[in-house]
């Protein structure tokens, strides 16, 4: 990346863990971008769990309104476009057997009462509409959750980076996957965009995820992209909700071109069965 376009967060030589800055040093503006609460603890041996606090850092704010849109949406456009660094692939780790094929759809622990909120609504999908689930107008295939897309070295969950859905759809021209990114009143739109893309993007870069899209569905006919899948009021309450669906949108039409949309926002219709785009 040339200097003149690497934004003001990342040090010349990111690439090495002794060389790259806390999000401490991030600034957006006069307002100073991202605020203490949003600067986690980096552990300055691991590259990865660095680079995963800059997306946790330019996904948080204070107040109802993201500050700083610009200046996030082209350090997170950065991100997106820089592979991401460290050795965080799953390539040649085991999935949990709950995630083998031919195990159940839901395979979290609470399978017999899920907690409210998200775990209820990827029960509804998995479960309960699971023969007659439509996703962007085409019949659902297959699908799991709590897909864990990083490689557990630490042992702990500092480095976790876990898609709440994964669902397939076929059409005339093949099989095509969608991390879902679950809501129902956590967080808000920008945060939940934030999460999304930077699942999207290690699916993409994953050669575990490519392995078990092969043992899924043979393949896919393009990279995955992602959807939040969440309730209409998750867009529309008054507040922080409402508020940040329209910066949520600038990023995500940044990150786009005529070919990819890498997120799109949706509406999970629980009476129909059915997640269909927020419009």
């Amino acid at each position: 990346m040339h200097d003149s376009l690497r934004p003001t967060f990342l040090s010349a030589s990111f690439g090495s863990p002794s060389g790259a800055r806390t999000p401490s040093k991030l600034r957006c503006g006069p307002s100073g971008g991202p605020h203490r609460h949003a600067q986690p603890i980096v552990k300055r041996d691991n590259i990865f769990v660095a680079w995963l606090s800059w997306w946790m850092a330019l996904a948080q704010f204070e107040g109802s309104r993201v500050p700083d849109v610009g200046c996030r949406v082209a350090h997170l456009s950065t991100l997106w476009n820089c592979p991401a660094p460290g050795a965080w692939d799953r390539n040649g780790t085991r999935l949990p057997s709950r995630l083998h094929p031919g195990g159940p759809l839901y395979s979290r622990g609470d399978a017999d009462h899920p907690r409210n909120g998200e775990h209820a609504i990827e029960h509804d999908i998995l479960v309960k509409c699971c023969s007659r689930l439509r996703l962007f107008g085409h019949e659902v295939i297959d699908g799991v959750n709590g897909l864990p897309l990083v490689a557990d070295r630490g042992g702990g969950r500092a480095d976790n980076v876990e898609a709440d859905l994964v669902l397939f759809y076929r059409t005339n021209a093949g099989v095509y996957g969608v991390i879902g990114e679950v809501k129902h009143d956590a967080n808000n739109v920008w945060y939940a965009v934030v999460q999304n893309l930077l699942q999207v993007k290690l699916a993409r870069e994953s050669a575990g995820f490519a392995e078990f899209c092969q043992g899924r569905t043979r393949g896919l006919a393009k990279p995955v992209t992602g959807a939040i899948v969440a309730p209409r009021s998750f867009y529309t309450r008054a507040g922080r909700k409402r508020l940040t669906v329209d910066p949520a949108r600038l990023l995500i039409n940044t990150l786009a071109d005529a070919d990819d949309t890498p997120v799109r926002l949706a509406i999970w219709a629980p009476d129909t069965c059915d997640i269909h785009e927020f419009v």
